[in-house]
């Protein structure tokens, strides 16, 4: 994966962004007050990690799953070095996955395993959330396009 390659197509006007408003996730069959409200940073919160099959130190993907409703999802953490500042940027996405969508820790292996994955979801709901170097991190937002692993070192 490019390292320029940036998820930011949700922060940009007119591309599905819920910047500081309330819009409930498209796509979502889950109505759950407590993972899908449609309040990003509320709904980022929601869920707990039931495993992490990737935990490396640039890059994480966890299994997530919501206490209130049993939803799934899968959190992907991204990490790219700014080897002269320190000032790392960072990226992360939680992708609710649909309940007939399979969710299996062992094959998440590696990173080609979890681009297959997201492949296969297409276009989804999820929600991202950004801190590119000497910037402030965005909100926890709701974004409706093609997920895909962040540049990471």
């Amino acid at each position: 994966m490019s390292k320029t390659r940036a998820h930011r197509s949700c922060h940009k006007p007119g591309r599905h962004t819920t910047r500081g408003k309330k819009s409930a996730p498209h796509r979502s069959a889950s109505t759950c007050h407590r993972c899908a409200s449609g309040d990003g940073p509320h709904d980022a919160h929601a869920w707990v990690r039931d495993h992490r099959p990737i935990d490396e130190s640039h890059f994480m993907v966890s299994m997530l799953r919501c206490p209130a409703c049993g939803r799934r999802a899968l959190a992907i953490w991204a990490e790219l070095i700014d080897w002269h500042g320190g000032d790392d940027s960072t990226a992360s996405l939680i992708i609710p996955v649909p309940q007939d969508h399979a969710l299996d820790p062992t094959l998440i292996t590696d990173e080609k395993a979890v681009e297959r994955l997201l492949s296969s979801l297409g276009p989804c709901p999820h929600l991202a959330t950004t801190h590119p170097r000497g910037e402030s991190a965005s909100p926890w937002t709701w974004c409706n396009d093609q997920p895909f692993i962040l540049p990471h070192d």
